[in-house]
């Protein structure tokens, strides 16, 4: 039975049951709150920590610091990288006793400094501080890899990496093929970069004539200079002035004078560079620097070039009865020889070789080769001569006149590794006249084409190709292979009115040497060329130019593998070069083991040594592709490092500056926002909470 007084109490003991509830409800937020605090002040430890390990819990961190040219950036009057190592340091400092920490250096190739990783954190930091920028680019997919290899042997261990960058442009020139971090990886990096650094690169130096003969200076050589550039966001076109120095002196000026936005421009020099003979030794007539205007990164406005010196070019020709058609006055052996050697001071040697005669120590003291008879050298023969182009020597052939079916060609393409096809037969020009040279540089195909060896008389090549009339020629056919496989580098020189190939330069197997095809042989009755004006400047350029091409291993770029000639045995640098004082990692001597060893990181020109102590050449090492001081994205980092990332992964952003006052002591604080907004959220549902049990409260008071 219900009466009054009892709905009352009713009504008291609902209020105050739900009033606990509330209370309840209002303490377990106050207790999230303060957990969810604890988990964001605690997450720069535990992101760089990244979770236990065997060894008692212990966190694991990689620091892959970014060393290359790019990070010799100036900013505020230091480099970029000092601000990375500082923020690397204290990111070491906030580790626990007994956390490990490992480092990788990035640039190319990419090694290991710290490794496997050490608790041993003040050598770490010591270790951070003796850090140099070297003159290569970064190499990523190289020190992800040594971090990927450090992690899987740590199987227990879910390790974190911190990416140590300003992320200018050049950091990512090439960032290579990259693989997945082990599951649970943690990935951190540093913010780019937002401070602007002009900079102006010198990309390539190419001079018309690369061959010094001594006792000839080449009065008329021009030489082009290629630059790239980033002008850090100013509106002013400012010209660039490019010097060029021979021998310790300048030679030449000029200057590239930029559009508004234009990023590339070449400055092209006419100059008159010493001969062999004089300088230091010898040595430095033979190399020319060219230089710009001081700016963001130093090293990048040098670049030298190795100039090929010699007493005297040797040319072998093979010669058999085939390479002269009949009727001829002379032989083709005769006009080419008159070609290459025109009087007695020519500085051009010719040797002549019988295609049964082909060795070894035959080939070996010449710097071309010129086949007049392909047909009567044998498989054995195509062999030798197809190792001694691989080895840099310059190969120039032309079919065999007195024959009218050319199946020779097969047994040259096999020893040569070509993948171009020749006509069995000759097309001849009889029935409607003979043809006609154009003067124009012809079409390119395949991978990296020669660059014009007619350069130095393209100039005059339309009155020099005017008057010569062609025959009969066996064009090469440059299409692509049908079978899809790529298609050497090949260019046409020079080619009829009608688009046939007459001359063609074309890269040997592998990158090694080069080949000059020439379609029509030196023979009265296949074209009147021979008795032209052309003759003679085409075949001196054609030596001239392809044996300073064809010779490798005198031009490097820093981090990239060197290939050196067969036996050499040590490098000695030269001091003032490149504005090298012989000190640094790639000062000294350096030994290297036969051909193609060794790695040098910093830009520096070095005197090439056989076992014997003889000099084999000059080598220019110059700084690599990573001048670029472009701003770069957030984006564009995490795309370039997006397959690197474990499944489900992503890149957390430290706070701080980099560019000379680096910071990473925020790092793995990037996911820290969400934390925040969950804290937020719990706070709002505290006050609604306490709002209503002050309520509930007075509610009762005034019931």
């Amino acid at each position: 039975m219900a009466w009054g007084a009892m709905r009352f109490v009713l009504q008291a003991y609902r209020r105050t049951r739900r009033r606990s509830v509330e209370r309840w409800l209002l303490l377990a937020a106050r207790v999230l709150i303060l957990v969810l605090a604890g988990v964001v002040l605690a997450r720069p430890v535990v992101g760089r920590g990244g979770g236990g390990g065997a060894a008692g819990g212990a966190r694991v961190l990689w620091i892959v610091l970014d060393d290359s040219i790019t990070s010799r950036a100036m900013v505020s009057g230091s480099a970029e990288l000092a601000g990375l190592i500082q923020g690397a340091q204290r990111a070491v400092d906030a580790m626990a006793p007994g956390d490990r920490v490992g480092v990788v250096l990035a640039s190319r190739p990419a090694r290991a400094l710290v490794a496997p990783a050490s608790a041993d954190l003040a050598g770490v930091r010591s270790a951070l501080s003796r850090v140099q920028a070297t003159d290569a680019s970064a190499d990523w997919a190289g020190a992800l890899g040594v971090v990927n290899t450090e992690l899987a042997g740590e199987p227990g261990v879910r390790g974190s990496v911190l990416l140590a960058s300003a992320w200018r442009a050049g950091s990512l020139v090439e960032v290579g093929a990259l693989s997945a971090l082990p599951a649970g990886t943690v990935v951190e990096a540093t913010p780019p970069s937002e401070a602007r650094a002009a900079n102006t690169w010198i990309e390539a130096v190419r001079a018309a004539r690369p061959v010094l003969l001594a006792g000839q200076g080449d009065a008329g050589q021009t030489v082009t200079v290629d630059l790239g550039r980033d002008d850090g966001g100013g509106e002013a076109e400012v010209p660039v002035r490019v010097r060029l120095a021979g021998d310790g002196s300048v030679i030449g000026s000029g200057s590239v004078r930029w559009g508004r936005g234009e990023r590339r421009g070449s400055a092209t020099v006419g100059v008159s560079i010493p001969s062999a003979g004089a300088g230091a030794g010898g040595a430095l007539s033979g190399v020319l620097v060219a230089e710009i205007d001081a700016d963001a990164i130093g090293e990048d406005n040098r670049f030298a070039l190795p100039l090929l010196q010699r007493d005297g070019l040797r040319v072998g020709l093979i010669q058999g009865p085939s390479a002269t058609s009949s009727g001829a006055r002379l032989r083709a052996g005769q006009w080419a020889e008159l070609a290459l050697r025109p009087s007695e001071g020519s500085p051009m040697e010719v040797v002549m070789i019988e295609p049964s005669g082909v060795d070894v120590a035959r080939l070996a003291g010449l710097d071309a080769l010129w086949v007049l008879s392909p047909d009567a050298v044998d498989a054995g023969g195509w062999g030798r001569i197809a190792k001694w182009n691989m080895g840099g020597g310059l190969l120039m052939v032309s079919p065999p006149a007195g024959v009218s079916s050319h199946m020779w060609a097969d047994v040259m393409n096999a020893a040569l590794g070509l993948n171009w096809a020749l006509p069995r037969s000759a097309q001849e020009y009889a029935a409607g006249g003979p043809g006609r040279i154009g003067a124009g540089l012809g079409p390119a195909s395949g991978v990296m084409p020669p660059g014009d060896l007619l350069s130095g008389i393209r100039g005059e090549m339309e009155e020099l190709a005017r008057p010569v009339g062609v025959f009969a020629m066996l064009a090469p056919d440059l299409s692509p292979p049908p079978n899809g496989e790529a298609s050497h580098g090949a260019r046409v020189l020079l080619a009829t009115v009608d688009g046939g190939a007459v001359v063609t330069a074309l890269r040997g197997r592998g990158g090694g040497g080069l080949l000059v095809y020439m379609s029509i042989p030196p023979d009265t009755g296949w074209s009147d060329l021979v008795a032209k004006p052309l003759m003679l400047p085409m075949v001196q350029e054609l030596v001239r130019q392809g044996v300073g091409v064809s010779r490798p291993g005198l031009l490097g770029r820093a981090g990239v593998a060197l290939s050196l000639p067969g036996g050499s045995s040590e490098l000695r640098q030269l001091v003032g070069v490149l504005g090298k004082e012989g000190s640094g990692e790639g000062a000294g001597v350096r030994s290297v083991v036969g051909q193609g060893t060794g790695v040098v990181r910093e830009s520096g020109v070095w005197r090439v040594l056989d076992g014997a102590g003889a000099e084999r050449g000059v080598l220019a090492i110059n700084a690599a592709g990573g001048g670029d001081t472009s701003l770069l994205t957030r984006g564009a980092v995490e795309g370039a490092f997006s397959r690197a990332l474990p499944v489900g992964g992503a890149i957390g952003w430290g706070g701080g500056e980099v560019g000379g006052q680096g910071d990473v002591e925020g790092v793995a604080i990037g996911a820290g926002a969400g934390w925040l907004w969950v804290v937020l959220g719990v706070l709002v549902l505290e006050v609604l909470l306490g709002w209503m049990t002050a309520r509930a409260v007075r509610g009762v008071g005034n019931g």
